[in-house]
């Protein structure tokens, strides 16, 4: 792959530090992220190359047998194939990992966010396998799961097991409107699958009835469009990745995408054209920069829309890329002790790479393109 991002020298230089600060720390971790913000460097890179060998000695002692996208084995597989599109003998590691997690189903009391979502459950599966790249024949026997799971639609990712759970009871009984723990994640799996050519009929049955159960939960009040984070839930106004405006639209625009349906990308473009007040507030770093949460996860949602084509997306990319770059100190800061890719530095800065032409190979992690 030929490297064509455009040179950003804050950027470049605070990409380096924290890299190489990481390895210099030897913190060992099974998520993806150095490995992730790597990859937005050059190939022959020394960093990138420090950063690789030391995510892959960390692994050793890190690997996590559960399933999960972001800490879990298919967070290993992303990783390990993010590389090997530069160094093809980690396949050789890769390929088990995928063979385990076509034979690995959650098991509990319940159904909760690990039986379906993106970030620990089937959907996340799914979407590790396209990064940097899909093929059809491996997502197939994921996207007939969820569509299993989805055949009497948004009804079959009701909740059942966190009534007597001491942070997350308010779900139980509900349906979750968010990207990384709802529907709209497990809808951007399922086109991801549809658009790569699985041919499924039922999976294709599923995302259409996800898209129209989304396109229902809209709230239209005051010019803008908002989507509750869960049934019976007021609309919440902060727009993140995770839940919120961005990525509930992102999801749609996937949607009607892959259905060939104008009525849910235009939908879709109307809710991220709506008045674009990001309020990006919390007690850390993480929760104000990082992509769950704060600013590194709405501009990875508007830079994807804007290389989709949606007109006036692109103020806002730039718009988030200053306030990011404004604020390269505390991310810095979060780098000495978090460099995830969703709640860390790894995350915020392979966002703004990206958004500043670097590959875009990882962002199916994230649900993105």
């Amino acid at each position: 792959m030929v490297h064509t991002a455009h040179r950003d020298p804050t950027l470049d230089e605070l990409t380096h530090h924290v890299l190489r600060e990481w390895a210099e720390r030897g913190d060992p971790t099974p998520d993806p992220g150095p490995v992730v913000l790597a990859s937005t460097l050059p190939p022959d890179d020394p960093t990138a190359a420090l950063a690789a060998r030391t995510w892959l000695n960390g692994l050793r002692h890190t690997a996590n047998p559960r399933p999960g996208l972001f800490g879990g084995l298919a967070g290993h597989l992303a990783g390990l194939r993010l590389l090997a599109a530069h160094h093809p003998a980690l396949h050789r590691l890769a390929t088990p990992i995928a063979g385990a997690l076509r034979r690995t189903r959650p098991r509990g009391t319940g159904f909760g966010f690990p039986d379906y979502d993106l970030v620990s459950g089937p959907a996340g599966v799914l979407l590790a396998h396209c990064a940097p790249a899909a093929d059809p024949d491996e997502l197939a026997p994921h996207a007939a799961h969820l569509a299993e799971l989805c055949a009497r639609g948004a009804e079959g990712l009701r909740c059942t097991a966190y009534e007597h759970h001491d942070k997350l009871a308010w779900m139980q009984g509900r349906i979750n409107l968010g990207l990384a723990h709802g529907v709209p994640g497990v809808a951007v799996a399922l086109a991801a699958a549809v658009r790569a050519g699985t041919g499924q009929p039922a999976a294709v049955a599923a995302l259409r009835a996800l898209g129209r159960w989304l396109a229902d939960q809209a709230h239209h009040e005051r010019g803008a469009i908002t989507w509750s984070a869960a049934d019976g839930t007021p609309p919440r106004t902060r727009r993140a990745w995770c839940y919120g405006v961005p990525g509930v639209a992102w999801a749609l625009w996937e949607t009607g995408t892959a259905l060939g349906d104008p009525d849910l990308t235009a939908l879709a473009a109307a809710a991220v054209s709506s008045p674009d007040d990001f309020h990006f507030t919390g007690d850390t770093p993480g929760d104000r920069l990082a992509v769950c949460h704060g600013a590194a996860g709405v501009l990875a949602v508007f830079d994807a829309f804007t290389r989709a084509g949606l007109p006036g997306t692109a103020a806002a990319v730039h718009r988030l890329l200053d306030h990011l770059r404004r604020h390269q100190d505390e991310v810095a800061e979060l780098a000495r002790t978090d460099m995830t890719l969703l709640n860390g530095a790894a995350g915020v800065l392979a966002a703004a790479r990206t958004a500043s032409g670097a590959p875009r190979g990882w962002l199916p992690l994230l649900g993105l393109r």
